[in-house]
Formats: C-alpha cells, sequence, structure tokens
C-alpha cells in the first residue's frame, strides 16, 4: 500500500480516461489465479447469489475504480477464491492501485501521475467496499447520495436461485 502503481498510471492516461464511456468487467467465468487449470470445480462459486454455479457475471460502470472496487469485493470474499489463490488471503496490497486512483490528486504514494488532459484532477473515482457478503449493499443501496450502487440484473433462468 502507498507505492506507486503502473495500473493507476494507465487508468489516469489522457487516451483511456478522457475517451472512456463504459467499462465493463467479464465475470463469466472466473479463473482461480493465473497458471491453474480450470476445472469446473475450481470455477464454482459459493457465496449468494451463485450458490454453488458458475459466477456467470457481467459487470458495467462508468467508473473504473468503483467497477475493480465492486470485483475485488466479489473475488477476496469468495471462499473457493480464497482457498485457491493464497495472494486473495488477508492481501491489501492488491487494493494499493484502488487507493491510488481514488485519491490521484493527493495520492498515498505521493505520485504525481499524468492526468487526464494535463488538467489535475482529485480522483479517477469511487473506492469502498459492500457491507457484508450476503446483501452485497454499498453506499448508494444504503440510501446515501453518492458511492457506488449494485445493480444486480437476474436472468429468468438464474432467478429464484438466491
Amino acid at each position: 500500500m502507498g507505492a506507486y502503481s503502473v495500473l493507476t498510471d494507465l487508468m489516469a492516461h489522457p487516451e483511456l480516461s478522457g475517451k472512456t464511456v463504459l467499462y465493463m468487467l467479464d465475470g463469466l467465468l472466473t479463473a482461480p489465479g493465473e497458471s491453474v487449470n480450470l476445472t469446473a470445480e475450481s470455477a464454482y462459486w459459493q457465496m449468494p447469489p451463485f450458490n454453488g454455479g458458475f459466477s456467470a457475471s457481467l459487470f458495467l460502470s462508468q467508473d473504473p475504480v468503483a467497477l475493480d472496487s465492486v470485483g475485488a469485493d466479489f473475488l477476496v470474499n469468495e471462499p473457493n477464491m480464497q482457498r485457491r489463490n493464497p495472494l486473495l488471503r488477508g492481501q491489501s496490497g492488491m487494493e494499493n492501485y484502488l487507493h491510488e486512483a481514488a485519491l490521484i490528486g493527493n495520492a498515498p504514494s505521493d505520485t504525481n501521475y499524468q492526468q487526464v488532459k494535463q488538467r489535475r484532477i482529485m480522483s479517477l473515482g469511487v473506492h469502498e467496499h459492500f457491507d457484508n457478503v450476503r446483501t452485497k449493499r454499498y453506499s448508494r443501496n444504503l440510501g446515501r447520495d453518492e458511492g457506488i450502487e449494485l445493480y444486480p440484473i437476474f436472468l429468468s433462468s438464474a432467478q429464484g436461485k438466491e
């Protein structure tokens, strides 16, 4: 934590941050780690609403920091991913780039990142965590005016699985 992050530099680059309208995170089938054989057993998710099925999810946002914050919450809280990927267990450093991006104008590392259109910005987006693994509520889900809102959309074949 508090170290320069190349991911934050990429997020702040004028060709990405200044031009991207919608960000997408592909969580359709989640491998438990790099260089790990992907099997049905290793890709099943225990937490609700997946309940033993595949993650089978797409996440969309106009905020890249919020999108990765949600993705990180899902990954680090999924028991099957934690069990198979020791890097996810108690690894607060994996969020370094999210802290750097959310506070880019006064980054914890004191790095002066190249920023959108060479103007100083204070944040590339919102970084927060959901309230718990069951309800997965963020600030806006809890009635606040600012922050992340997780809006689940279930396809008819997945409804009622929770």
